[in-house]
């Protein structure tokens, strides 16, 4: 018999906590606002649950089975709850005919969606390898939900062999929990013990929402531990929310750092570039090309620097909002509980995301400053190749003029040579002597007028490759 086979457990449920941005700084609703509560009403549907599946038509933020936020206005955000009554109940059945009751309890806290989703087994005794049949086909995991801040799935249960290490139950729990996932489990994060019974944390080691797992296994070993849960459902939530909007924050910053520093390069780019040595119209033209490409760049590398500042800023408010939750929850706890693991995680924040994100603004922050320097230098050189080209078209313009001054006299002397009597040829040898300038006058006055044609267009072109 396998270790998942063995084990066996009373009353489990699992509680998925799911967090969606609904409003940005910039943007009264994000593209996809609504998704949570569609996704959640799909579940439904495959899971046989009406309630759930009529989950949107019970929402205030939707009429007549379409998204409309207007009824959420007027009234006051920081825990809005978007159902009446408080929360839906439900029974439904997976497709292996298994029932189970559930509730969901949705709301809108600040700018973000949150949904309390509960599965439960109650007054019933199973295996530990049977509960996927709390998440079937991994249906509770990141992609199927995709709430875009993240999500924590809290898993509870009752031990009937108080003997047996509570870690290795947790493990099993786990197991059973996500046997129907593809994927690796989560890795074990830490432990602790909360309201007299122990907690497990598991964790993936990623920042992106949709590829983030956060999973604690709850078993329950005390009297009171039920009672004293449900107390603080409300402050575990929100303490949960923050959790999220600090990873989402930072995994949003990761992204912020990678453009700047795509622009960083680009600007290195643009300053070897510079560093070439070019005659002066290819140099105008580098430049000029440069003080098109560059203005645009700064612009994104200033929004980039923005949005990580943004993104520290959205962590300090949230560490000081978990705390708060934290400090609620902790009011309740027994003499003999452990918190740290609850402790580690704004420690974290501060030491690991906050210091990384001021590193990376110390880093960056001189590439902006000398971006704007290098668009003013270029400027000025513009402007002095500019002038220098405009003097050198002057001289040149004022020398070519003279030239065709020149040419125009001697063209028109052709011409008037050639409208000259031709008696005059006959007397020519005895008149004039051949150094003698109208001697050639004379000549070209007899010529045939296509032959005029030619020696003239002979001369513009040996005027024009002067």
């Amino acid at each position: 018999m396998s270790q998942i086979e063995k084990y066996r457990i009373k009353n489990p449920s699992v509680t998925l906590y799911a967090f969606h941005l609904r409003t940005e700084l910039a943007k009264e609703l994000t593209e996809d606002a609504s998704l949570l509560w569609e996704n959640l009403a799909k579940l439904g549907e495959r899971l046989s649950a009406p309630p759930l599946q009529g989950l949107l038509s019970e929402l205030i933020c939707y009429k007549n089975g379409q998204y409309d936020p207007s009824g959420e206005e007027g009234k006051q955000t920081a825990w809005l709850e978007l159902t009446k009554p408080r929360e839906l109940t439900f029974c439904g059945q997976n497709q292996m005919g298994f029932v189970f009751s559930g509730s969901v309890y949705p709301l809108r806290i600040h700018d973000t969606y949150a949904a309390d989703l509960t599965f439960s087994c109650k007054d019933r005794e199973m295996q530990v390898s049977q509960l996927n049949r709390l998440n079937p086909d991994a249906c509770l995991l990141p992609s199927r939900i995709q709430a875009s801040l993240g999500q924590t799935l809290l898993f509870y249960a009752e031990p009937t062999d108080r003997e047996v290490d509570s870690r290795l139950i947790a493990d099993e729990c786990l197991k059973g929990l996500l046997q129907d996932s593809n994927e690796t489990l989560p890795p074990f994060i830490k432990e602790g013990k909360l309201f007299g019974s122990p907690i497990f944390e598991y964790e993936d080691y990623a920042y992106d929402p949709l590829q983030r797992r956060h999973i604690l296994v709850w078993l329950w070993e005390h009297p009171r531990t039920a009672e004293l849960a449900q107390t603080v459902s409300n402050s575990l939530m929100n303490l949960l929310c923050c959790r999220n909007k600090i990873l989402y924050a930072f995994h949003q910053s990761r992204e912020s750092d990678e453009s700047a520093r795509q622009l960083y390069r680009q600007l290195e780019e643009n300053i070897e570039q510079l560093e070439i040595k070019a005659e002066p119209p290819e140099r105008l033209k580098l430049m000029e090309n440069l003080l098109a490409e560059m203005p645009p760049n700064e612009m994104r590398y200033a929004r980039s620097l923005r949005n990580m500042s943004d993104h520290r800023t959205t962590i300090k408010a949230n560490i000081s909002n978990y705390e708060t939750s934290l400090e609620e929850i902790r009011k309740l706890s027994l003499p003999d509980d452990f918190l740290t693991f609850f402790d580690d995680f704004p420690n974290l924040a501060r030491k690991t995301f906050l210091s990384q994100i001021r590193t990376d603004m110390n880093f960056l922050e001189p590439g902006q400053r000398l971006s704007q320097q290098m668009v003013a230098g270029i400027r000025g050189i513009v402007e002095i190749d500019t002038l220098k080209q405009m003097k050198e078209n002057e001289e040149s313009g004022s020398k070519r003029q003279e030239r065709l001054e020149i040419l125009v006299a001697v063209i028109v002397g052709i011409l008037n040579g050639a409208m000259l009597s031709a008696t005059v040829h006959s007397e020519l040898p005895k008149i004039f002597s051949i150094t003698d300038p109208l001697f050639f006058h004379l000549i070209f006055s007899g010529l045939p007028t296509g032959l005029v044609i030619l020696l003239i267009v002979i001369l513009v072109q040996r005027f024009w490759k002067k």
